[in-house]
């Protein structure tokens, strides 16, 4: 059977407001034995991203063209990055405590998020994305290297991913990984949270944009579905054997995102046309809004004595959220607020 990929349209827009939603519910919920699924959201964030970057990219054939397509596409994530960076700099004020030790170590903790992690909350997405890219990018069209060795790479990075979460129980009992695994963390972040994880998604989203996949879809199926039994039996026996800090990173979680975004990628729908273009503009709002909401409500709630419950919280977050995104979309079609065009 030969399917050519595509990860555009109806179905991508759609997509994407939801794994929006399940970001939400990651920050929010209990992940209990959902999260597997909770953990594929931000994964196939980059794979679509990564595919339609590089997917654009081969239409370009010289090197200006390339370069200055990718330079596009850094200046317009760096543009939304600084869009919430001013917008939620009040709340992050409050939530990170920047300056209680001045203002130059400050403004120091404030870069180092800025590169290696996060300033205002799940911020580290974008950075993740710009800096990943631009690695991918540089290795593959500038150097000429190959997806296998780019492979090798990212594998080693996902690796050191592993450990530092659902494996980290393990790496203490391996002192001297354990000892440069800490010292990293020490002088950048932890890697889950960072650049050093999106290596892996943005490799697998540029080789379904490049490859054409002749496998059955009823093989991809099967595969999917193995891949994804694998994935729960993984995170039951890490947490029988309580191996885990956190629950970021899984070993059959590339595996599994790899076989959907490629049944993702055949799924036919024919219908919606552009009308579903407000969603995908809606997720990237709601990933960038949502835990700044969230917190200010847990504030706000605090002041009077109340603690919401999970479920409440979540339905709050994610219906402030939901309004902010439209109303950010509904003004921009005003004079003078084309520059909210930046929120998303």
């Amino acid at each position: 059977m030969n399917s050519m990929q595509d990860l555009t349209g109806a179905k991508i827009d759609l997509t994407k407001f939801i794994l929006a939603i399940l970001v939400v519910m990651l920050h929010i919920l209990d992940h209990g034995v959902f999260a597997p699924l909770f953990r594929c959201a931000v994964p196939l964030f980059f794979i679509i991203s990564s595919y339609l970057f590089f997917k654009k990219l081969q239409t370009k054939e010289e090197r200006a063209e390339k370069d200055a397509y990718f330079l596009k596409y850094i200046k317009r994530n760096l543009q939304l990055y600084l869009f919430w960076f001013i917008l939620l700099f009040p709340a992050t004020l409050m939530l990170r405590d920047y300056f209680d030790n001045g203002i130059l170590p400050g403004i120091l903790v404030m870069f180092k998020g800025f590169i290696f992690s996060s300033t205002f909350p799940a911020s580290w997405y974008i950075m993740a994305s710009v800096i990943g890219v631009g690695i991918i990018y540089f290795f593959s069209v500038k150097l000429k290297i190959s997806n296998v060795v780019l492979l090798f790479i990212s594998l080693i990075t996902y690796a050191f991913c592993i450990i530092g979460s659902n494996y980290y129980n393990v790496l203490k009992g391996i002192e001297p990984i354990y000892n440069f695994y800490s010292s990293y963390v020490v002088c950048f972040s932890v890697p889950y949270n960072s650049f050093p994880v999106s290596l892996i998604w943005i490799l697998i989203g540029k080789y379904i944009s490049e490859h054409n996949i002749k496998f059955d879809s009823r093989i991809i199926i099967v595969m999917f579905v193995i891949s994804g039994l694998l994935l729960w039996f993984e995170y039951a026996l890490v947490k029988r054997m309580e191996f885990s800090l956190t629950d970021d990173c899984f070993i059959m979680l590339p595996p599994f995102c790899f076989f959907m975004s490629v049944l993702l990628s055949r799924l036919k729908i024919n219908w919606g046309g552009g009308r579903f273009q407000k969603l995908r503009n809606m997720s990237t709002i709601i990933y960038c809004s949502h835990l700044t909401i969230a917190f200010t409500i847990r504030e706000l709630l605090a002041h009077l004595n109340m603690c919401p419950s999970q479920i409440l919280l979540f339905i709050m977050t994610l219906s402030f959220a939901i309004i902010l995104s439209l109303m950010i979309i509904k003004l921009r079609e005003f004079k003078y607020m084309e520059w909210l065009k930046f929120a998303y």
